[in-house]
């Protein structure tokens, strides 16, 4: 706010301003107050004590009442119909068919007690509110992190304590990597944090601002500026909005080497330090340290190999690193597998010999058997088909949908997006039901349209009928972030426990269960999973993506 009364600085004098003109928005001496008191122009402006509007922010004194397209005409209207302010001269250019023309005195009467000043503040103080909870989530998440290093640190130990000497230079390597993973990630969240803090601020000061006028500034002053502040608050909002849906939390993750085991020989390093994101309102909220194998090795001996497993190879048989988010059998009796870590899918015989490597121009979220020509696959943001006779993409069903879960049975496509939605087409792609699911999780869909979804926070099995209708159908202490389903021709439904380290089976809509695979039978942190009717098998992706076994059932 300037030092001077505006009225002399025109006239070329300095006088130090006394008193405020809401509707002028200018500062005025003592002399020119009384002047302005006097004049039939401003004799009904609301004139206050400089002291009351010291803590204004520069931005509302500053209001200009001028028009925007006519800078030397003062906004007196305000058009309901494009809910803007404007000038005489606006009228017969932008607003001649409009009716419900208001003058800014009447429309502005009352303002401080009306609904729409109040919802203002309100939606100010709820973004507030909200984005001071995300600071509150970035600075938990930057404790994690710690956490997470030192957890890394202890077990990057261990592993250096039960091998040779000979490993200090490469243990000092992925040290140096995990604080520039860890730096890397706090200077990210910090950044952040400092981004919302500053949108913070500057709600901060709105809400100060309307405090402020709604004790001392005018009606119109009000109005104007609520006007001026309720698109930067759209703004704020959307910002928000984007937040809510794009918010991913950091994680370091180490991924281990699995020749370490092999002593100096085999050993070029422990493994590496990667910074992975997963968003909370998944139900994810800690990824942990992975080691290749490591964790489950020294157990692999009290593991009797289990008869029904027909099938199994490492992930790393395909490509060496390469990690499998999903896969289904195919109707040739061969195997189809999405690559969780490249832009490709693999088909390859059920021991994972004579495969194919297909390349792709983006990562596929999920993939399912449709029928003997086609697998279903989603990219994330589109659901396409791959035709299974060429081994080539086919075409687009949906490009509007947001995916990363799909399943298909009986001509009839599950999708799941990130935000929670599920969606059920048809094979055009014609949406035939949907339903808001609160919790994230995964999804499959049997032969008579039943969509059967988890609920990871609460570790349940939810089912949405071809009615609408929908209730949880299965909830049991042994099922711990339940993962992969799937379902065969009896309407039997599979799921698998990520952390509990099992499959169950769920029959008759919950009233029959029970666990038919468990870690003594090797599972180790199943992922996604699928099944054949055919054969009576049973494909899991295993072990942290990294292994795919096949069960007779």
């Amino acid at each position: 706010m300037t030092s001077r009364c505006a009225s002399c600085l025109r006239g070329g004098d300095v006088e130090k301003p006394t008193h405020w003109c809401s509707d002028c928005s200018e500062p005025l001496c003592g002399d020119c107050y009384r002047y302005h008191m006097k004049s039939k122009v401003s004799t009904k402006h609301k004139i206050i004590t400089i002291a009351n509007v010291s803590d204004l922010s520069p931005a509302v004194l500053n209001l200009s009442y001028k028009c925007k397209i006519h800078p030397d005409q003062s906004l007196a209207f305000f058009c309901p119909s494009h809910d803007m302010m404007c000038c005489v001269s606006c009228i017969p250019q932008n607003h001649k068919q409009c009716d419900q023309l208001i003058t800014l005195d009447n429309e502005a009467e009352n303002v401080k007690r009306s609904k729409f000043l109040q919802a203002l503040e309100m939606r100010i103080q709820d973004t507030k509110l909200k984005l001071t909870e995300f600071v509150k989530k970035k600075n938990e998440n930057v404790s994690v992190l710690n956490d997470q290093k030192d957890k890394i640190q202890k077990e990057i130990g261990y592993i250096r304590k039960s091998i040779s000497d000979h490993f200090d230079k490469i243990e000092n390597q992925l040290y140096n990597a995990l604080t520039r993973a860890h730096d890397l990630c706090h200077r990210t969240l910090k950044e952040g944090i400092e981004q919302i803090q500053e949108r913070l601020n500057k709600m901060d000061v709105w809400h100060k601002d309307i405090a402020t006028l709604k004790e001392n500034a005018s009606d119109v002053h009000i109005f104007t500026v609520v006007k001026t502040i309720q698109p930067l608050q759209n703004k704020q909002e959307a910002y928000l909005n984007t937040l809510q849906d794009e918010y991913s939390k950091l994680n370091i993750e180490f991924i281990g080497e699995e020749a370490w085991r092999h002593l100096i020989a085999d050993v070029p390093s422990f493994g590496e330090i990667s910074v992975t994101e997963s968003n909370p309102a998944k139900g994810k909220d800690y990824l942990h340290f992975k080691r290749n194998n490591i964790a489950t090795t020294l157990s692999e001996q009290l593991i009797k190999i289990p008869e029904n497993r027909k099938f199994n190879f490492a992930t790393a048989k395909l490509d060496k690193g390469t990690k499998i988010r999903s896969g289904c059998f195919l109707a040739d009796n061969r195997l189809l597998l999405a690559s969780f870590n490249d832009t490709c899918v693999y088909v390859c015989n059920k021991d994972g010999d004579k495969r194919k490597k297909i390349p792709l121009h983006f990562k596929l979220s999920d993939l399912s058997f449709f029928d003997k020509q086609h697998v279903i696959v989603g990219t994330g943001s589109s659901i396409r088909t791959f035709k299974t006779s060429t081994l080539s993409l086919g075409e687009c069903i949906s490009d509007t949908l947001r995916n990363d879960v799909i399943s298909s049975a009986n001509n009839h496509i599950a999708i799941r997006s990130p935000s929670g939605t599920i969606s059920v087409l048809d094979a055009t792609g014609k949406l035939l039901r949907e339903l808001k699911v609160p919790s994230y999780g995964y999804i499959t869909i049997d032969r008579f349209g039943r969509v059967y979804y988890t609920n990871n926070a609460k570790n349940e099995v939810h089912c949405f009928y071809p009615n609408g209708s929908h209730s949880c159908i299965y909830r049991h202490e042994r099922l711990k972030d339940p993962s992969g389903m799937t379902t065969d021709d009896a309407g039997n439904v599979y799921v698998a426990g990520h952390l509990s380290h099992n499959i169950h089976k769920i029959s008759g809509q919950g009233k029959k269960h029970e666990i038919i695979l468990s870690y003594k039978d090797g599972i180790i942190h199943p992922q996604r999973i699928a099944f054949q009717d055919k054969s009576k098998e049973l494909l899991i992706i295993n072990n942290e993506w990294r292994s795919v076994e096949i069960y007779q059932l």
